[in-house]
């Protein structure tokens, strides 16, 4: 039996979906261990498991909350110990896939101690890491763990004493059966995405870069706009008041088919959403979420526009005339589009899945 952890973000939890995919097809019994926002992730895949366990979300025992909240966390980690505990009691595990996320840090030092002084051995341990940052759960669990996968080439942030293996960053196989992208002879297709997460800012800013377009240019515009729910029908009115024909929703649930109908995407620059692009051929243009810590999807970023795979701004850098220049120039040449997902393309790496169960088999 093969045990995957991943919580928290859409990020940590869809390559580990991904890697599950490929297990199964390889007849292996998956178990998924997450928390209760990652468990939101995997409802639609939830054939692919023999069993999911959803622990206590325990993050904010990692951010220096107060000692009103310090001692919520420490009862949350205490009720995650002692569930984590009675499902390794429960199951004999082979193997272990912990993804990213907070809360993998718990059920991971427990395998270990498990492994140690337990009866029900576990005989292989891995992290895998899908941005270009180590996160700090990965950076913590490394001391232990002596496997590490990477998304990237240079992932930064890695103690010295760790060898990291590259081998991409799993993506779910419904993204390999997109169709290539073909030169847009009339319409240019748009995808606006805001993450696992949501992003509200893109609403404002897209719409007021539309608006400075010829009326001729947005006639040629199919726009697919996602956007929190609160702002649905304000979003679709000024669509409609600037003639684009758009479809707005607040989460499109199957993104490979609005991909398949697109030449263009503005999103943020999780390592996730960029692997996925990457393997259908798409290109990006990345806005990374700049309140992050370790700024991991800022130096994402930097390594798909220094393969000339996509284009990236800074948020606060980003202003509506840029954008606007930028769609003038895409309809206006269409074959830049053409060029940069075919590089995004040759970096997408689709066996990422198939060489981390590799590397497990050759190790046991």
């Amino acid at each position: 039996m093969v045990l995957l952890i991943a919580g928290g973000s859409g990020g940590h939890v869809f390559p580990a979906i991904a890697f599950a995919q490929r297990l199964v097809d390889m007849s292996y019994p998956v178990y998924f261990l997450t928390d209760q926002r990652g468990a939101r992730f995997i409802q639609e895949y939830s054939y692919l498991f023999e069993h999911v366990e959803v622990i206590p979300n325990v993050a904010s025992a990692w951010r220096g909350m107060a000692y009103v909240k310090l001692f919520v966390a420490a009862i949350e980690m205490y009720l995650s110990l002692r569930k984590t505990r009675k499902f390794f009691q429960q199951y004999s595990v082979q193997a272990i896939f912990s993804f990213g996320g907070f809360m993998t840090v718990m059920p991971m030092i427990w395998a270990r101690l498990w492994r140690t002084y337990g009866k029900k051995r576990v005989k292989f341990f891995a992290l895998h890491q899908s941005d270009r940052v180590l996160g700090r759960a990965n950076r913590f669990l490394s001391r232990w763990i002596p496997v590490v996968f990477t998304g990237y080439p240079d992932t930064l942030g890695f103690l010295k004493k760790v060898h990291p293996i590259v081998v991409g960053t799993p993506v779910r196989k419904t993204f390999f059966q997109i169709p290539p992208m073909k030169l847009p002879e009339t319409t240019l297709g748009i995808l606006i995405l805001g993450g696992s997460q949501g992003a509200s800012f893109w609403s404002s800013l897209i719409l007021n870069a539309l608006a400075q377009l010829s009326l001729q240019h947005r006639s040629r515009l199919h726009v697919f706009h996602q956007c929190p729910e609160q702002e649905l029908s304000i979003v679709k009115k000024n669509y409609g008041e600037l003639s684009i024909v758009c479809e707005v929703r607040p989460f499109f649930s199957s993104l490979p088919e609005v991909l398949a109908q697109v030449h263009v995407v503005f999103s943020r620059c999780g390592a996730s959403t960029a692997a996925e692009l990457a393997c259908c051929g798409r290109s990006g243009f990345f806005v990374p979420y700049p309140h992050a810590k370790d700024h991991h999807q800022s130096h994402n970023a930097e390594f798909w526009v220094s393969q000339n795979a996509g284009w990236s701004c800074h948020q606060r850098m980003l202003k509506e005339e840029k954008i606007t220049l930028f769609l003038q120039e895409c309809l206006e040449d269409p074959k830049r589009l053409l060029y940069t997902g075919a590089h995004a393309m040759r970096l997408g790496r689709k066996d990422a899945a198939v060489a981390m169960i590799n590397y497990w088999k050759g190790c046991v």
